[in-house]
């Protein structure tokens, strides 16, 4: 342990216009690698910049800031420096939590939990759970059983049980209860969470009870923080969009009533981040808000007195993605299978982790004929016979899907990989497979189709492969423009919201962005790319920088932006074959935008689950944060909110379904 004293001189308590959040520091840090400084990474790596990840504050009011790549921990009190802790063992610093005895709990990104006494010795070091990564740590977070890791799944483990075997896909379903976790409120009721677009549902692990919040925002992601001891609930919101050419994110701390009524907001000043850290605001049991402010010129952590209402930094168009008819009362029926950002991000991390061997005797056909000529992936060109290869290979062009030219083949064809949860109950193998085509000497597949290209991974992300798929014909690699096989209309008959996601201004690549940041500045994105060299090449996880873009480069889109059937198409660029790109419309939340003299907004004819019913006022085409109404039953049941004369946004939300598509009818 090392320990070295610096003193710190605090800014001016700042105050805000009338209903914003007021700001005063509590501990201020100097940027350098000396005493009670931190570190920011000059040399940018990929447009990123790295530094301090996570600060917590303990229960004396001390400060806790995790100089990252110094491997150390600073500790501020009453505006000073006291302490400073090494942790030589860790590898980059992730995440932090303290009890109220003093033990210090740190994640670093060589996926272990560290324990450090009050003094800084090392207690203990485990792995985190089989399959699990850093990254799927969203925080760790304080338990009545003790500290308690909480994944990006909103599902918690106690970090006593480690290690231990964790099935992810577990973690990630969204009934809440059926794998325990969930975080606690002060009246001992465990809650767990998830995010559905717009919307956060809060749910009680013994059932019945939820919370439905729906930020005021344009495109954005939400994350829960916590609740404090009166049961109020805090979210981030990160919400991501394009201005001037610049892709920009703005940040947000929300506090929620159970009612779904915000109650308190403040704007974090991300102009002025120079890093992205994991972990951005810190909510005590009393209430207290504190965030992280890592500036070009000193890190600031300041507590926070929530306000009424934000400035935001960017102007935004406030009817965004609402068609003219959707301004028109009418009757309607959506129909759509239930897909989720969840599932989405958990695809897409297994592409993107997926090991596999490869073998030479994949570039034959079974019979013992070489395959017809093309250029393989760069990871297959430079493997040898047996090396496992990390990421499924990109090819422009290649991507898994369903082909049903004979109405029978539930299977991929030519992909190089077959769908999670596929018809044939395989999991990402590398052809040949079994089925009409791989493995089929009468084939022209080409070698070069041996791959995903990152229109065929926003395909398979979402879950539009063979069993998940909607069993439409997809692309076919001997079809023209045209042609039935040539392509598919997105969306046309199922309204999905898959995540997110950023397409390049000349069409010629589009990914997801994840919920937080990978390691820095910058936006974390699932995607598959095309450039030179194993790893890079192929599906990954990585950062791409939240400034200095090529103006006009990226252009942020959002499941609202695009009405059902709508679709976003990438050109062909050869006459053999080409590629559509997945863009979602909605899923599992739709709403509607409407006026009425006075009357009662109904659910009816409900098939296949249980939607509930929300009703919020329209401001100017921007709904509104404070619930006027709502309709809601466990089980499928008409839902219906009666109201006066003026202007609404409706909302229909999907808490569980018997599978397959939920429909309804929805009258005002």
């Amino acid at each position: 342990m090392a320990v070295v004293l610096a003193q710190v001189l605090l800014a001016p308590k700042v105050v805000a216009v009338t209903g914003e959040a007021i700001f005063a520091a509590v501990a201020e840090f100097g940027i350098g690698s000396g005493p009670g400084q931190v570190t920011y990474e000059t040399r940018v790596v990929s447009d990123i910049a790295r530094g301090p990840q996570s600060f917590t504050v303990g229960s004396d009011g001390s400060v806790y800031v995790l100089d990252s790549l110094q491997r150390r921990i600073h500790i501020a009190k009453a505006g000073a420096v006291t302490r400073t802790v090494a942790v030589p063992q860790s590898a980059y610093l992730r995440e932090i939590h303290v009890t109220i005895d003093g033990t210090i709990w740190l994640l670093d990104n060589n996926d272990r939990i560290l324990s450090l006494g009050s003094d800084g010795r090392p207690l203990s070091s485990s792995q985190l759970p089989k399959g699990m990564r850093a990254y799927d740590v969203l925080r760790i977070t304080p338990d009545s059983a003790g500290p308690a890791l909480w994944t990006r799944g909103y599902r918690q483990f106690s970090l006593g049980a480690l290690p231990a075997t964790v099935d992810l896909a577990e973690t990630l379903n969204d009934k809440a209860g059926t794998f325990g976790g969930g975080i606690a409120a002060a009246d001992g009721v465990r809650w767990s969470a998830h995010t559905e677009g717009h919307t956060i549902v809060v749910g009680a692990a013994s059932g019945g009870s939820r919370i439905v919040v729906t930020p005021q925002t344009f495109g954005a992601t939400a994350q829960p923080i916590g609740f404090d001891a009166s049961g109020l609930f805090y979210i981030s919101v990160q919400d991501a969009y394009t201005s001037g050419g610049f892709i920009r994110v703005e940040e947000t701390i929300q506090r929620y009533k159970r009612s779904g009524e915000r109650d308190g907001v403040a704007r974090l000043p991300t102009e002025s981040f120079v890093i992205s850290p994991h972990r951005t605001a810190e909510i005590t049991s009393d209430g207290q808000v504190y965030v992280m402010v890592p500036a070009a010129d000193k890190l600031t952590v300041y507590r926070v007195d929530l306000g009424t209402t934000y400035r935001s930094s960017v102007a935004r168009s406030s009817a965004a993605g609402l068609s003219q008819r959707e301004d028109t009362a009418r009757a309607q029926s959506i129909g759509f299978p239930l897909r989720s950002r969840r599932l989405v991000a958990l695809r897409a991390s297994e592409m993107n982790t997926f090991l596999w061997p490869w073998h030479l005797s994949y570039n034959f056909y079974s019979s013992g004929l070489p395959r017809p000529l093309g250029t393989a992936p760069n990871q297959t060109q430079l493997a040898s016979d047996g090396q496992f290869i990390v990421g499924i290979p990109y090819n422009w062009g290649g991507f898994d899907s369903t082909h049903f030219s004979d109405g029978g083949w539930s299977h991929s064809d030519w992909a190089t990989w077959q769908a999670f949860d596929g018809a044939d109950g395989a999991l990402n193998r590398y052809y040949p497979q079994p089925g009409p085509v791989v493995g089929n000497t009468q084939t022209d597949v080409l070698i070069g189709s041996a791959g995903i290209d990152c229109s065929g991974y926003v395909y398979a992300a979402a879950g539009y492969t063979s069993a998940e798929g909607p069993k439409k014909s997809t692309v076919h690699l001997r079809a023209a423009p045209g042609d039935p096989y040539a392509g598919w209309d997105a969306g046309a008959y199922d309204n999905v919201q898959p995540m997110n996601y950023f397409v390049a201004n000349n069409d010629s690549h589009v990914f997801y962005y994840e919920y937080r940041y990978i390691d820095g500045s910058g936006i974390s994105t699932l995607e598959a790319v095309a450039e030179n060299g194993a790893p890079i090449q192929g599906a990954q996880q990585r950062s791409r920088s939240l400034r200095d873009l090529v103006v006009g480069q990226w252009q942020h889109r959002s499941w609202w932006t695009y009405d059902p059937g709508q679709t976003y198409a990438i050109p062909y660029t050869a006459p053999t074959y080409g590629c559509f790109a997945l863009m979602g419309v909605r899923g599992e939340m739709v709403w509607y935008r409407f006026s009425t003299a006075g009357t009662t907004v109904r659910l009816t004819e409900i098939t296949g689950g249980d939607p509930d019913l929300f009703v919020v006022a329209d401001n100017g085409g921007v709904p509104g944060t404070v619930l006027l109404g709502s309709s809601w039953h466990v089980g499928q049941q008409d839902e219906s909110v009666s109201l006066p004369a003026g202007n609404y946004f409706a909302y229909v939300h999907i808490y569980a379904t018997s599978g397959g598509c939920v429909t309804w009818r929805i009258t005002w």
